[in-house]
């Protein structure tokens, strides 16, 4: 079992700094109490001899490795629940590499399947993970009544002075000077900050509103096609076609993968278990 039965009373957001699974684990909202249940139910049906390298990729603090598992358990329901049988990490003739499945019906090999990501990241993984730490700093921090918004303007690998950033906001608030954008520059780091007033009238547990990088110009495609440029060649030489599913975890991807022919993406949630479609021309 993936998730203990337990008593959960934290109903709190995704912490910037929690994995996956921990938040998963923690939370007692009902939403993700069904998540659970679905994940621990696939997790059964999974075969018991390839389980200890699933849950610890589940379990995992990098979200690739989580979201990795998570496609490939999700994709092996579906197989299943199309009365495919399916069969782990098949050894291929000539072939050192092991696709995720070789699906089978009635004893009759019909292709392999890889069930892989594809998430572009458009900003720095350090400068990323910067950006998180000051939004759960000043979340946990900085005492106001209303809501901030955070644009990264300038972002940096350089270590952010946490309690710096934290201090110039506290001040514009403690000033009121709230009816206009203001920007502040700590060290290395540039952000812009924007007032939203909050109904409650209290001190808010988490202040921080919107947050975002800015504007900037993005091409998601490249990522996709060497997603599956990546997969078509470590299977050069194979006797059964093919299936690459992809789950694409970036929101910008918006635009045709291949010009003149259909692609049919969609994203697979597991703060519900569902996937939307989403087919493009």
């Amino acid at each position: 079992m993936l998730f203990e039965s337990k008593f959960r009373n934290d109903n709190s957001r995704y912490r910037e700094n929690e994995s996956n699974y921990g938040f998963l684990d923690r939370s007692s909202r009902e939403i993700f109490n069904r998540v659970r249940n679905y994940l621990n139910e696939w997790y059964e049906e999974y075969p018991k001899e390839h389980t200890k390298d699933l849950e610890k990729r589940l379990k995992d603090f990098n979200e690739e490795n989580f979201y990795g598992a998570f496609t490939e358990l999700c994709f092996y329901m579906m197989l299943k629940k199309m009365d495919f049988n399916i069969e782990i990490h098949p050894e291929i003739e000539n072939c050192n590499e092991h696709p995720d499945f070789l699906i089978l019906k009635n004893n009759e090999k019909i292709a392999y399947f890889e069930a892989t990501t594809s998430n572009k990241k458009h900003f720095g993984k350090t400068e990323t993970k910067h950006a998180e730490k000051i939004i759960e700093y000043l979340n946990d921090n900085l005492e106001s009544k209303v809501f901030v918004n955070i644009t990264f303007e300038q972002i940096s690998k350089e270590q952010p002075k946490l309690k710096e950033i934290k201090d110039s906001i506290q001040n514009i608030i403690i000033k009121n000077d709230i009816n206009s954008e203001k920007h502040i520059s700590v060290g290395s780091w540039r952000i812009k900050l924007g007032f939203i007033e909050s109904k409650e009238g209290k001190v808010l547990k988490r202040p921080i509103g919107l947050e975002s990088f800015g504007v900037k110009f993005i091409d998601s495609r490249k990522s996709l096609l060497n997603t599956l440029r990546k997969k078509a060649k470590k299977y050069k030489h194979i006797n059964l076609p093919l299936i690459v599913a992809v789950n694409v975890l970036d929101g910008f991807l918006f635009e045709p993968a291949y010009s003149g022919e259909t692609c049919h993406p969609f994203r697979l949630n597991p703060a519900t278990c569902e996937h939307f479609n989403q087919p493009m021309k």
